[in-house]
């Protein structure tokens, strides 16, 4: 059975280090309730800044500088067991050679696949940069085992 948002809790796991401009993070969504339950799919994701207002960001599926992206497949969780999803951004404009247009989050707001309601969690990610100007821009992963992550791992 497909996890429903109230059984999950959503967490920061890892800050990756900037490399060749390039960062990221991993994401936790852990089922904290007593069934068994399963993710498929891409999450949903949007950034809030310090104030809590939504920032403009686009949202694109697949893998990143540091991130591999595992493509969806079921991922079983019994309680207390996690999935996570990986989150890549540049840090830096390079086609524009500037910082102009970069973001900051302060907090997390994500729909789990297959599901309709949103988590949130803190989570400071700095510089979220356009790709030659107009909007910051993530690559968001599959849910997936750590295991299935072998570039960077959570």
């Amino acid at each position: 059975m497909g996890c429903r948002t109230d059984q999950l809790r959503l967490s920061l796991d890892k800050m990756l280090q900037g490399l060749a401009s390039q960062t990221g993070a991993f994401f936790q969504l852990q089922n904290a309730s007593r069934p068994s339950c399963s993710l498929y799919g891409y999450p949903g994701f949007q950034a809030l800044n310090v104030s809590g207002s939504v920032e403009a960001i686009g949202v694109a599926r697949g893998g990143s500088y540091q991130i591999n992206d595992p493509g969806p497949h079921i991922v079983p969780l019994s309680p207390g067991q996690s999935a996570y999803f990986g989150v890549g951004w540049g840090d830096y404009d390079a086609v524009k050679d500037t910082t102009k247009g970069c973001i900051n989050a302060a907090h997390v707001v994500s729909v789990p696949p297959n599901t309709y309601s949103a988590l949130s969690t803190d989570a400071t990610l700095t510089s979220i940069c356009p790709e030659g100007g107009g909007t910051a821009k993530v690559i968001i992963t599959a849910v997936a085992p750590k295991s299935a992550f072998t570039i960077a791992s959570p």
